[in-house]
């Protein structure tokens, strides 16, 4: 059975609830889970005195049963200017620790120069290479979606611009106070090293020696989802938010990049696969018809429910991941109400590394 990450065990909804009830009923949640998986395992320890670092006072699990991800109520981030490096290392231990996702609630007063200042901690802020950015914060993708919008931006699974050379390390989403119902809406992760470990040896030998084609036309080129000849897609998507595109033609979309179908993650030494059916275009080596059904066979395997987590988002929420060891996509299950979200990415620091030491 899927496993959803929430505050408590309230189930959102596919409607609306009125907004003072929700509120109070999320206000109410927080209390309750107030001390509920704020101490670490292993340790016995809470997360800010196991990792030595104030900012993480208050920090809770988000889904006990795993250990993955982690709710970090305290951290202002409008403060991320001043944030000290020990800070910096204290928060790249505890979101690898916790596989990948960590979750930033209350940051009403966050401006987008804060957002990109906190994201800067963690790499250099990219600009999106196909969707325009804020005009005065070009690094912050902001993706708008009205009521009863049918289009949604980034709906299938992907990692983050694996279609350059250098794709993003991390993203950080942030919720501002136009969001829908808490618990719906997700973004949905499947944890790429968690699958690559239930793979038989046997599996990891066929895939291990593999490298795959990873392209920005496969999504936005003429006749793609998001191409600018699709009819019912783009025009579409652009009807019902405030999104524009830097990209008109289909020359101007950068070339494929080829990436290992199996990569090693560079601070933590674990092995994932970094694929995904909406930027992976082929396998080398393989004809269209082979790539195509061998990424679906990773991706299905990958997205299976024991692999998956869904982050659910309060209003001035922000959350931060490792496109390193996840693959995304966004959920809709509401759309009742108009929905802003901001999104900013660094990117890695050298070209994603192949796993090669298994082969036989």
């Amino acid at each position: 059975m899927r496993r959803v990450v929430r505050l408590s065990n309230f189930r959102g909804r596919r409607h609306s609830t009125a907004a003072a009830t929700q509120a109070s009923q999320l206000d109410v949640l927080i209390r309750e889970r107030a001390t509920d998986g704020a101490i670490c395992k292993d340790t016995g320890l809470t997360y800010a005195a196991k990792y030595d670092c104030s900012l993480l006072d208050g920090a809770t699990v988000l889904d006990e049963a795993t250990g993955w991800g982690l709710r970090v109520p305290n951290c202002d981030l409008t403060k991320a200017a001043q944030f000290t490096k020990d800070d910096v290392q204290a928060i790249k231990r505890v979101i690898q620790d916790v596989r990948g996702i960590l979750t930033f609630p209350n940051q009403q007063d966050l401006h987008p120069k804060d957002h990109v200042a906190f994201a800067a901690h963690f790499g250099t802020p990219e600009k999106h290479m196909v969707a325009n950015g804020l005009p005065d914060h070009p690094e912050i993708l902001e993706i708008v979606r009205e009521k009863d919008a049918q289009i949604v931006f980034g709906e299938e699974w992907h990692s983050d611009h694996s279609f350059q050379p250098l794709p993003a390390s991390y993203s950080f989403l942030r919720a501002t106070a136009q969001v829908t119902p808490y618990g719906t809406n997700n973004t949905e992760f499947a944890h790429c090293e968690a699958a690559w470990d239930a793979y038989s040896d046997t599996m990891k030998q066929l895939l291990l020696p593999l490298d795959a084609y990873h392209s920005a036309g496969k999504a936005y080129g003429d006749g793609a989802k998001y191409g600018k000849t699709t009819p019912n897609s783009r025009e579409a998507m652009l009807e019902t938010s405030s999104m524009t595109f830097a990209v008109e033609k289909e020359e101007e979309i950068i070339p494929d990049c080829i990436h290992p179908v199996v990569v090693r993650h560079p601070e933590t030494g674990r092995d994932a696969v970094f694929i995904s059916e909406t930027f992976t275009n082929g396998i080398v080596g393989m004809t269209a018809r082979e790539g195509l059904e061998m990424t679906r066979l990773i991706q299905n395997h990958v997205t299976q429910p024991q692999f998956r987590v869904q982050v659910a988002y309060e209003p001035h929420q922000l959350a931060m991941w490792d496109n390193r060891s996840l693959i995304h996509r966004g959920l809709q299950d509401d759309t009742s109400a108009k929905r802003v979200i901001q999104r900013a990415s660094v990117s890695m620091a050298a070209p994603p590394v192949a796993t090669r030491d298994f082969l036989l």
